[in-house]
């Protein structure tokens, strides 16, 4: 089955259909008959109270974007579930989407992480983001992050200005644990930090005179990797 998608189209009926496909799929998915248990339910509200946006506190903001799984262990044991227990259910939930388990990182809204990457991670030419529009403020670094792949960490409050600063840190820290950010520096001051993004190099690499669509040669793909700017 094919789907003829164009995002850049708020109207496009290739996506109409995949939605209602995907829709249908769902809706006739074993998951909607399937019996879990009460105490599983149980859990998976309490998750999604931490992650409730209405959270009053400083915080509570920063525990809705993640826990850690000993800290659900600790949550599944008031709904009398053991570790065993637990990992059953974080398993499920992980392969239907209503969370995220990293290693020992539990992400509570899987969209959440999703546009904190796609931030930084995304066409630039396609997908325009807030903080472009401050070019006159951030243009040496927004040009960095275009044209070498590297990301001056000076952006991150403009990348994410809804995060607090520990939600920054934990999509930082979740970008490097999957090799999505590089490190390129060991400052330890946050504002003064610099990383590569392996993502973003394809759009780097120097243009050539051969035909749109050719492969780069090998001495392209070489001197692309000179051009970064390091420490």
């Amino acid at each position: 089955m094919f789907f003829s998608v164009d995002n850049s189209q708020p109207a496009d009926t290739g996506i109409a259909a995949l939605r209602v496909t995907v829709d249908n799929a769902a809706r006739t998915s074993p998951v909607y008959t399937r019996q879990v248990s009460v105490a599983w339910l149980g859990l998976l509200d309490a998750l999604r109270t931490l992650a409730a946006p209405s959270a009053p506190t400083q915080a509570s903001l920063s525990s809705r974007s993640q826990v850690s799984v000993e800290r659900v262990y600790t949550m599944g044991a008031d709904f009398g579930l053991g570790k065993t227990d637990v990992d059953g259910f974080l398993g499920e939930a992980h392969s239907y989407g209503l969370l995220l388990c990293l290693g020992t990182t539990v992400v509570l809204n899987p969209q959440w992480l999703v546009d904190s990457i796609t931030a930084v991670v995304r066409d630039f030419e396609l997908h325009v983001d807030r903080y472009d529009r401050k070019r006159s403020q951030l243009d040496r670094a927004l040009s960095e992050l275009r044209d070498t792949a590297t990301l001056d960490m000076r952006l991150s409050e403009h990348i994410w200005p809804d995060h607090t600063a520990a939600e920054r840190e934990d999509v930082v820290a979740l970008m490097v644990r999957h090799n999505m950010l590089l490190p390129l520096s060991r400052e330890t001051s946050e504002t003064s930090q610099r990383y590569l993004v392996p993502a973003l190099l394809p759009y780097c690499l120097p243009e050539t005179s051969e035909a749109v669509g050719s492969a780069p040669s090998d001495a392209d793909l070489e001197v692309s990797h000179f051009q970064y700017r390091g420490p």
